[in-house]
């Protein structure tokens, strides 16, 4: 299967790596390990978005990945009640996380 052409895939990778540049311009002094579980979460719904797709029976797998992005959106909301990101940013990553959830509640057909 051909990862680039699944919308959520590519969204929760593109997701990281705003995370992670966010992290690398934060992080300058000492690392924060608010945005370390945050990018976690984030690694850990794309194995969930690839193990869903190599077997598209397992239902569990969509599940797994709807929760650690559910995750994902309280680790922003920590960040931004904590002064780390600023509410712009926060409102762009949650956006973009809402939209993952969305994609990902619609299951396997709505890829």
């Amino acid at each position: 299967m051909q990862y680039e052409a699944l919308n959520v895939y590519t969204d929760t990778l593109d997701l990281l790596v705003r995370v992670s540049k966010l992290s690398e311009a934060v992080e300058v002094d000492h690392p924060l390990p608010e945005l370390s579980s945050l990018k976690e979460e984030l690694v850990e719904t794309m194995t969930c978005i690839f193990r869903a797709n190599e077997r598209p029976e397992s239902v569990d797998q969509y599940e797994l990945a709807v929760e650690h992005m559910v995750r994902c959106k309280i680790w922003l909301r920590v960040l931004v009640e904590t002064h780390i990101i600023s509410r712009y940013v926060y409102r762009q990553l949650y956006s973009s996380a809402s939209n993952i959830i969305n994609d990902l509640m619609i299951g396997p057909d709505g890829f």
